[in-house]
């Protein structure tokens, strides 16, 4: 009711309905009605009206005791009965304490009651945070903020709303909870009205809510709830809020990026090859998931005279990403990234991020290709911004070959007179795909072992390199002799390889430790360790046969060419009852080379690279030995040919012109040399 100061009359009426209604006296302020009076008169009503004690359209009966006079500025008293629509007003007896007549406002009854005092309460809450003990039952009060909550925890809000007082509660009031969740929120969850007659410090009611258990995905996620009221007390009808309780799980993770190289092919690679896997990936330690994060898969070479640290050493964590980091290091270039995403989230375990086939282009052998995997924000910490993984390289090498050309090759066959018990004689040789071609070692004609056959060809399969769809074992082993499904084990008895010191003569002009054989001519013996050495071509017509223990080959042999006869193609035969050495400066052998123990190929002992035994060997006649280690590591690679072998045994047809004119001297066939040719078409 707004009265103002232009309408006198209607503002003394009013101020007597106020003050009656409050059961007070209205001289000391006359038609005045007080901010506080208009309050406390709207608390009684609202209080009467949360009682259930107003009727507001029944019909009222009685005696009006005042009316309004048009000359005066107050009221007037006078005897009238009425019976018409009015307003009654309670108390908590259900006694009528107040009547007024809606249609002119005027009250019934001596007003000297007035409505009750209204309860005077309001509402509080009582809010905390508790902690699952392991076994399902939340405990302890961790007051209002719990900041640093870990995956696998569980926490409960618990909201108590309870009245403060003093006087109890006088109506139903409204109780809920608002929540907000990483994936669900509700702003009235659980609402219910309640509480009448609640007492002081009483609980209106009690409501809780739960993280639930907190995920590995939860870091930098928060849980919040709210307890609320309405109305807030007997004197307000705004809404009580309570104490806001938050949850909040941080960050708190570790990347470990890896990569592995070679996807089981080994930590080695041929210069070209073209199907060499990278693999990588990041492990999360957890216990949360990553922020958002970029990673980086680079790829850099390393030089071949380059530190070992260059290629094995981790970088530790810093604030410069792959290719900046690795650049720096000696004999690193050539730095690129290959692969890279932004704003990936790890979660806890390890996280594949995919496959990448290396082409290893022209990088020069023995050199390095090697993978980086780097990650930005490796920890939950700002700084250091970047994490690599240890350099997964590949080395640059090339599989030296071998071609035996014109005859066969023979493995597992023992000397005569050798009392060792047989082992059998394996074919093992490695095989080289680039560009869609494999080369490989290979014999011209057949491959007979007692042990396995892996890797070379027979029947020249190999030669010049084949489409790889066609260097299949059944494709390539068509003069391999074999009796099982796999090649190889001809046979476990073979024939012994003849005895060439019987053959050809014990005896012999003795020599010293060295032997020339240009200016040689006839058989040489000697029982200790023999150097032979040239000056040019062995002349035609001439025949030297060298027996003795450790031999080394110091120069190429090599015979005149130009034959008019038979007796014109020189020989040189050299028997050894140990090693036969050849130093790697020598490129030519025309010689038979017969030794009881290993053919060294070449004698140089260091760790075989491309500058060690570098040449090529080719040797023209006939060879046995109990073992042979083919350490040539020339060929088989751009700059020198993908088929160019390292070694080349060739059984050129002089050798057995030679054998056969020996024959017809002697007056009669002796087998010195056995051929086992297979048909040719």
């Amino acid at each position: 009711m707004l009265i103002t100061v232009a309408m006198p009359r209607r503002k003394s009426g009013a101020a007597f309905i106020v003050h009656t209604m409050l059961g007070q006296d209205g001289a000391p302020s006359r038609r005045v009605v007080s901010t506080a009076d208009w309050s406390e008169l709207q608390q009684r009503m609202v209080a009467r009206a949360n009682a259930g004690k107003i009727s507001w359209t029944a019909n009222v009966s009685g005696w009006i005791n005042s009316y309004y006079q048009n000359n005066q500025n107050d009221d007037a008293f006078y005897r009238e009965y009425r019976n018409e629509k009015g307003i009654t007003f309670r108390d908590d007896n259900n006694r009528i304490v107040y009547r007024l007549i809606r249609r002119c406002a005027n009250p019934i009854g001596d007003g000297a009651r007035g409505l009750p005092d209204s309860d005077q309460w309001s509402v509080e809450d009582d809010a905390y945070i508790q902690k699952d003990n392991g076994t399902g039952t939340f405990t302890g009060n961790y007051g209002n903020e719990v900041d640093n909550a870990k995956p696998g925890e569980r926490y409960q809000f618990y909201h108590r709303i309870y009245n403060r007082g003093p006087d109890p509660l006088d109506r139903n009031i409204g109780t809920w909870r608002d929540y907000e969740y990483p994936n669900t929120s509700d702003d009235r969850a659980n609402f219910a009205n309640g509480g009448k007659g609640v007492g002081r410090n009483g609980t209106i009611r009690t409501l809780t809510g739960s993280t639930g258990v907190i995920p590995s995905t939860a870091g930098g996620e928060r849980w919040c709830s709210q307890g609320k009221a309405d109305p807030r007390s007997y004197n307000s009808n705004s809404t009580f809020n309570g104490e806001i309780l938050c949850v909040s799980v941080p960050f708190d993770y570790n990347l470990r990026p890896s990569v592995s190289a070679g996807g089981g092919q080994g930590s080695t690679v041929e210069q070209g090859a073209t199907n060499s896997n990278v693999d990588f990936e990041v492990n999360n330690d957890g216990p949360t998931q990553s922020r958002g994060t970029r990673w980086e898969l680079v790829r850099f070479e390393v030089a071949p005279n380059a530190p070992a640290s260059s290629s094995t050493a981790k970088s530790p964590n810093n604030n410069s990403a792959g290719c900046l980091t690795h650049n720096a290091r000696p004999g690193v270039g050539s730095c690129q990234v290959i692969r890279n995403a932004t704003g990936r989230v790890f979660n806890v375990g390890n996280t594949p991020l995919g496959r990448y086939i290396q082409d290893t282009g022209d990088t020069p052998i023995g050199g390095k290709i090697c993978f980086v995997l780097s990650v930005s924000t490796p920890t939950e910490t700002a700084t250091p911004s970047w994490g690599h993984s240890t350099p997964a390289c590949l080395l640059v090498v090339k599989k030296p070959k071998i071609q035996v050309q014109g005859g066969d090759l023979w493995v597992g066959r023992q000397f005569t007179g050798d009392t060792a018990p047989r082992q059998p004689g394996d074919v093992v040789t490695g095989t080289s795909t680039v560009g869609g071609r494999t080369y490989g070692s290979w014999a011209e004609y057949g491959l007979l072992a007692t042990g396995s056959v892996s890797g070379m060809a027979s029947g020249a399969a190999l030669a010049g390199g084949v489409p790889q769809a066609q260097a299949i074992a059944s494709q390539i082993n068509k003069l391999t002799f074999a009796n099982r499904p796999s090649y190889g084990a001809y046979t476990a008895n073979p024939d012994r390889i003849p005895d060439y010191v019987a053959t050809y003569g014990a005896g012999g002009a003795p020599v010293g430790g060295s032997l020339n054989l240009t200016s040689a001519n006839g058989s040489y013996r000697t029982t200790g360790n023999l150097t032979l050495q040239t000056s040019g071509a062995i002349p035609r017509g001439r025949s030297i046969i060298v027996h003795g223990n450790n031999i080394t080959i110091a120069g190429d042999i090599g015979y005149a060419d130009t034959y008019t006869s038979l007796e014109d193609i020189p020989r040189v035969i050299i028997i050894a009852d140990g090693n036969i050495s050849v130093n790697p400066n020598v490129g030519r052998i025309d010689a038979w080379l017969i030794a009881k123990d290993t053919l060294y190929t070449c004698n140089q002992q260091a760790p075989l690279t491309i500058n060690v035994c570098s040449g090529r060997l080719t040797m023209n006649g006939p060879v046995a030995a109990k073992e042979v280690s083919l350490r040539r590591t020339h060929g088989s690679e751009v700059a020198q040919g993908r088929d160019t072998p390292a070694e080349t045994f060739n059984l050129r047809p002089d050798s057995i012109l030679k054998a056969y004119e020996d024959a017809v001297d002697r007056g009669r066939a002796q087998t010195v040399y056995q051929v086992e040719l297979p048909p040719r078409y």
